[in-house]
């Protein structure tokens, strides 16, 4: 039946007018999916005459483009696609070349006769440079958060505390392209936002575009943004035991001028976890010599609330201004008691005690991000610039009293507290150049700025004296200072089945840390080179095989700079 419907596309593009076609026009434009914003081959464009009825079509290539030339006059214009709702412009009067710019159409689901027909999408989609998961058609996600989102994402885990891996290497995360959270563990922020308001997971391959700190792939979180002129939002509750209870709205009005979106996600979470442990130790005879049994239960409450806002501002059709608004609130409590026995050998009882934690912590965390963007006439042809700023403060209050029950009743209490304060700020400039079809050169720069501070205090009550005593060496002063200064350069070529790239990225880093009370200043000056390169070879069956290098670099993370454990 192609060769059918082929047929008769061609036989509108062939259709002769009764009017006068010595002066004609012509009409290009794009058609794309709504949803993921890729283009639609085989499109019927039709432009009918509203006086003469008569009709001329075109379908649109592999990337989407349609190009009609028609004669003077008043058309209705007529864009459809099996499984898509059409798109139409009444009386459109043409007198000039016109340019339609894109045209995106919306899946289109039906409830027929107690029959629903739905188009099922795949959940994952390759190309060249990344994969695609499209979080918001999977129902897994229903009523989870990005961590859900991210658990459900092909490759991707989130451990226990927090830390994201992708295949077994540790992987940066982005949020629409940029970085989120600050320098903090991203589980933490990340938690907090709905899965309501994602649309997608993009998996990148490591380029020298992006930073060279971590050695993993990246995972991109695309936010769902406005497609059409509308107000839309979504509202979800959700709760569970012993408490994952929470209400998070997501918002989005669209217009031709301005794109507004906001999220606000309150969580309260609770995790109760007991613990045994009993462990034997031998000597070099294979002899049992101790033994030690520990019996434990944590307790683990986190309340905590998001609001993010964000607007994108269309000045005209080449430029764009892009703002957002972050803040977020949390409170956690962990309290731990264990029950402790050291045994010696393994049946002679030396000691029992009983050990209380009782940790709380207050996080607050916000972030301002500024991004300007123009696009020039040729397509991919664009530069932009975007501007960062996080601030996170913590501060940590713990006390542990640990009570000897056997053989003596000796009580000790001890007191810690740590006062955290991160600065981030980022500047950069992106700037892409397509060459011929299919390949682009990419430039750019990002200087990166980092200030840390960390207020440590560990003291043991005194019973005589009724007073905390601060211990000796644990205490101090902790400032951290990191500028980085990037310069990065990509080129990639997209063949018929072969695909390639290639980029060089320098990294210039002056850190210094400074020690209040050892009175330790040190200094480091150091300049790098990261390499990268990708080669992917597309097979008749669809298959892919793919060679990928790339070079990075671990710097410190702030529990690393916490000069006591």
């Amino acid at each position: 039946m192609k060769w059918l419907y082929l047929f008769f596309i061609s036989f509108l593009s062939l259709s002769i007018y009764s009017q006068n076609t010595s002066e004609t026009f012509l009409i290009t434009g794009f058609v794309y999916d709504a949803e993921t914003h890729n283009p639609l081959p085989f499109v019927t464009v039709t432009l009918q005459d509203v006086s003469s009825n008569e009709v001329i079509g075109d379908i649109t290539n592999k990337k989407g483009e349609f190009k009609l030339r028609v004669p003077k006059g008043k058309y209705n214009c007529i864009v459809e696609s099996l499984s898509f709702k059409p798109f139409q412009i009444k009386s459109l009067s043409v007198f000039q070349d016109y340019e339609l710019g894109i045209i995106e159409l919306n899946q289109n689901r039906e409830l027929l006769n107690e029959v629903e027909l739905v188009v099922k999408d795949k959940m994952v989609d390759y190309n060249f440079s990344k994969k695609v998961y499209h979080a918001s058609k999977d129902i897994a996600n229903v009523g989870g958060n990005a961590i859900t989102v991210l658990e459900n994402t092909p490759g991707a885990r989130v451990s226990e505390d927090g830390s994201i891996t992708l295949r077994g290497t540790t992987a940066k995360v982005l949020v629409n392209g940029k970085p989120y959270g600050g320098q903090k563990s991203n589980a933490d922020i990340l938690s907090l936002i709905p899965a309501s308001s994602i649309k997608n997971v993009e998996i990148l391959t490591r380029s020298a575009k992006y930073d060279a700190e971590g050695g993993g792939e990246i995972l991109n979180i695309v936010l769902k943004k406005g497609v059409k002129d509308e107000f839309k939002g979504s509202i979800e509750v959700h709760g569970g035991l012993p408490g994952n209870d929470g209400i998070s709205t997501f918002l989005n009005y669209k217009s031709d001028k301005v794109n507004l979106f906001s999220t606000l996600s309150l969580n309260h979470d609770v995790k109760i976890k007991n613990t045994d442990i009993e462990q034997i130790y031998f000597d070099n005879n294979g002899q049992a010599i101790s033994k030690f049994i520990q019996d434990r239960e944590d307790y683990t409450q986190n309340n905590s609330v998001l609001f993010n806002v964000g607007s994108e501002f269309y000045l005209n059709d080449k430029n764009t201004i892009t703002t957002s608004i972050l803040l977020s609130s949390s409170n956690k409590n962990y309290d731990a008691e264990l029950f402790l026995n050291d045994f010696q050998p393994t049946d002679n009882l030396i000691r029992t005690s009983r050990r209380r934690v009782d940790d709380n912590s207050d996080e607050t965390y916000m972030e301002a991000f500024i991004s300007y963007t123009t696009r020039f006439e040729k397509e991919g042809h664009q530069l932009s610039f975007d501007f960062n700023f996080d601030k996170n403060t913590s501060k940590n209050n713990t006390d542990i009293v640990e009570t000897e029950t056997f053989p003596t009743n000796d009580v000790k209490n001890q007191k810690y507290t740590k006062d955290e304060f991160v600065d981030t700020y980022f500047f950069q400039l992106d700037y892409s150049l397509p060459l011929k079809e299919n390949q682009k050169i990419e430039i750019g720069h990002k200087s990166g700025f980092r200030n840390y501070k960390n207020d440590f205090l560990a003291t043991n009550f005194d019973p005589i004296n009724q007073i905390y005593i601060p211990i000796s060496g644990f205490r101090d002063r902790i400032s951290y200072n990191e500028n980085v200064y990037a310069f990065y350069a990509t080129f990639s070529n997209q063949l018929d089945k072969l695909n390639y790239s290639f980029g060089l990225r320098t990294e210039t880093s002056i850190t210094e840390i400074d020690s209040e009370y050892e009175n330790v200043n040190v200094k480091n000056n150091y300049t790098d080179f990261f390499p990268s390169a990708s080669v992917t070879y597309t097979f008749e069956s669809g298959n892919a095989l793919t060679a990928h290098y790339s070079r990075s670099i671990d710097r410190p993370e702030i529990n690393q700079l916490n000069p006591f454990n």
